[in-house]
């Protein structure tokens, strides 16, 4: 049986949706529903349904529907919102509140498996690109201890991998993070210092940031990295709405069968080509760094920290916030993300540097902690500001489950303080 419960609100003064009757006439006026008391014909399906009047200062309406069979799903959704859309042209302020919700259920369900086997296949996939190229005992001489005992926590004596606790999306920033094999901040001096009639385009190919997956799978598989990485934030995003039991619609479940397909695509191809891969030392040297920060990144968001590893994530972030000063491609973007980031300075909370994100200069953010009892403080959201190619630009916070809390796209400058100083209250 799949069950879905309503609350209804309405004035008293309606006079509709004021008894039982009066509410089977309004189920009547949906095409094709034939309903009487306690049960609802539609198109070819039984759905059963009781109601329960509350008077209050509004009239408060508790329907439930049901159906016994799940094959019946799509029909039964296609009259609730049906239902849905009549009842709240009379409800009260247009409200209806949803207490209970199998269908969403039941499409969370469906979808935890195919989530479930995506993200360990990324899990192999890294596992054994770092087995192959770093060596077997890479894990142990490379992981700080702190990172792995935070991580692995109650389990630390069994024999679990620490990517097995290393969170999902830190996992996919090992492969999608750009990072360059040379400080990019020296690639002006490194020119005017060279002394051969002609640079190698290699030796230049080193100051530009690249990611895992396009300097050693893209060669080969031809599948670009950061088209990728939106697919998988896209599953993140789902994922969190199956994880927090947040409900789950037919199209949230489509939208997962088809990513999780294009990604499992994808990483079967970078599976065939493992063997082919070959590290330098200085290459092999930066992947261990690379996954070392995706560790104390996942340990941050996951975790309560001292401020010891508050201030050993600010340092790795530092390099960044230099590099986007440096280039400066968006003067406004940047010295507006810089004032925000003073006005939240001058808040309670506790920022990281500035970074970019989704790979592209034109999007910039930064992480924004609280703190908490005893030195400790707790990851809360990132602070974003991204511009488009009319040059409008858009400033939001993001929170760890996915909500945004955005300000006005349209102020003078005089203004952000005021804006983000409001927008900080509702953090």
């Amino acid at each position: 049986m799949l069950k879905v419960e309503y609350l209804l609100f309405k004035d008293k003064k309606s006079p509709y949706l004021n008894t039982n009757n009066s509410f089977i006439n309004i189920l009547n006026a949906i095409d094709g529903v034939k309903a009487e008391e306690g049960n609802i014909e539609y198109n070819g399906i039984i759905i059963n349904f009781d109601n329960s009047f509350v008077d209050n200062e509004e009239t408060i309406i508790n329907s439930n529907f049901n159906i016994e069979n799940k094959s019946d799903i799509e029909k039964f959704e296609m009259f609730l919102r049906d239902f849905r859309k009549i009842a709240s042209s009379l409800a009260t302020g247009k409200r209806i509140e949803v207490l209970w919700d199998d269908i969403g259920f039941y499409y969370g369900n469906l979808a935890y498996p195919i989530i479930h086997i995506i993200e360990n296949k990324m899990r192999k996939l890294i596992t054994e690109f770092m087995y192959i190229n770093a060596g077997a005992n890479w894990e142990s001489t490379n992981v700080p201890n702190e990172v792995e005992k935070s991580i692995k926590g109650e389990n630390a004596k069994e024999n679990i991998s620490f990517l097995d606790k290393v969170d999902f999306i830190q996992l996919t920033k090992f492969l999608f993070t750009e990072y360059s094999l040379k400080d990019s901040n020296k690639i002006i001096s490194f020119i005017k210092n060279y002394n051969k009639p002609s640079i190698l385009t290699q030796e230049l190919k080193d100051y530009l940031p690249v990611s895992n997956w396009d300097r050693f799978f893209k060669p080969s598989i031809n599948i670009d990295g950061v088209n990728l990485e939106r697919k998988w934030d896209k599953l993140y995003r789902l994922r969190c709405k199956v994880a927090h039991s947040n409900k789950l619609t037919r199209s949230d479940y489509n939208e997962i069968k088809k990513l999780s397909e294009d990604l499992t695509e994808s990483l079967d191809k970078a599976f065939g080509n493992l063997s082919e891969i070959t590290l330098t030392e200085v290459e092999k040297t930066d992947v261990i760094n690379n996954l070392q920060i995706r560790c104390l990144n996942s340990e941050i968001i996951n975790k309560k920290i001292d401020l010891n590893r508050l201030k050993e994530f600010r340092k790795v972030s530092l390099a960044s916030e230099n590099e986007i000063k440096s280039e400066n491609y968006y003067p406004k973007l940047i010295n507006n993300m810089i004032a925000i980031k003073d006005y939240f300075n001058s808040s309670k909370y506790v920022v990281a540097n500035l970074e970019n994100w989704l790979h592209c200069k034109s999007h910039i953010c930064f992480k924004v902690f609280d703190k908490l009892e005893n030195e400790k403080y707790i990851f809360i959201g990132e602070m974003k500001g991204c511009i488009d190619k009319e040059k409008k630009m858009y400033y939001f916070f993001e929170r760890p489950n996915g909500e945004w809390l955005d300000i006005s796209d349209s102020f003078n400058h005089y203004e952000l303080g005021q804006l983000i100083n409001i927008l900080i209250d509702k953090i």
